[in-house]
């Protein structure tokens, strides 16, 4: 079954299920681009790994908590004999995270050059003061000095601001909830965005991907990818519509999504 919503379902945009989300939709941009591609071209999935510490995990993490028995020792913050003076602490075990952030090359046949990046931001990419931020934005420095086009998907509500194009450009020019800004390569010392901003009532925008000079920029539908997204992961068996989604809608968005869901019985 399609998504309720008309363009970008908010429920998905759940740290719970983003991975898998990211994961599936960086493998059908891939798809939808070698369908569409010259053949001089070629789009692959890559990625970057990095370990995350613990105070930056933004994914669900288990954390073994290990508390000393009321009968062995008198409580945090009591007042005991001399013996009993050291008060035990609590213990909690974490587990640093590898991360694997997947991204799309667009590739020369005939050089191997890498000619476009697309990128699909992740939570830990819009986490503020955290090393999936840095991490992210250095990536992204490499590549505005390079000859490589940059196309940056953000489909995340929350987080920090991370698209190379500034957010105060943007809102002087229009409101959002998502955005991609695509950054042509050219002259260094000047930087050529296109944007396409859009809220969650609104279907998702074709935008388009430029490649080597001479040559035609190629369209990326991006509702037609989320779309196959939603089906391909069978995101209707699984979400539960009759709650609020996390992060929260407006108030007046909440309204909206409400009267939609009841409209297309995924909600009493």
């Amino acid at each position: 079954m399609p998504s309720p919503f008309p363009g970008m379902d908010p429920y998905l945009e759940n740290v719970i299920y983003w991975k898998s989300v990211h994961s599936l939709l960086i493998s059908i941009i891939t798809l939808a681009l070698n369908n569409t591609l010259p053949d001089a071209f070629v789009a692959r999935p890559e990625g970057r790994s990095y370990i995350l510490p613990n105070h930056d995990l933004v994914y669900p993490d288990a954390i073994l908590v290990r508390s000393p028995s009321d009968d062995a020792i008198p409580p945090l913050g009591s007042v005991g004999t001399a013996a009993q003076a050291t008060t035990l602490p609590l213990l909690f075990e974490y587990t640093t995270q590898e991360t694997n952030e997947p991204y799309v090359t667009i590739l020369s046949v005939d050089s191997e050059e890498v000619v476009t990046i697309i990128e699909v931001l992740s939570p830990t990419n819009k986490a503020p003061e955290s090393t999936g931020r840095e991490e992210y934005l250095r990536k992204q420095r490499e590549i505005l000095r390079s000859p490589t086009h940059l196309l940056e998907i953000d489909l995340l509500r929350s987080g920090a601001h991370s698209v190379a194009i500034g957010r105060e450009a943007v809102l002087s020019q229009t409101q959002y909830d998502y955005l991609v800004s695509l950054r042509r390569a050219g002259d260094e010392r000047k930087s050529r965005f296109a944007v396409w901003a859009w809220s969650v009532r609104d279907v998702l925008p074709v935008v388009t991907v430029p490649l080597l000079p001479g040559w035609a920029d190629v369209p990326l539908d991006l509702q037609a990818v989320w779309d196959d997204t939603y089906r391909g992961g069978r995101w209707d068996k699984t979400i539960n519509y009759r709650n609020a989604p996390e992060p929260p809608l407006s108030s007046a968005d909440a309204a909206w999504a409400g009267a939609l869901l009841r409209e297309k019985g995924s909600r009493s």
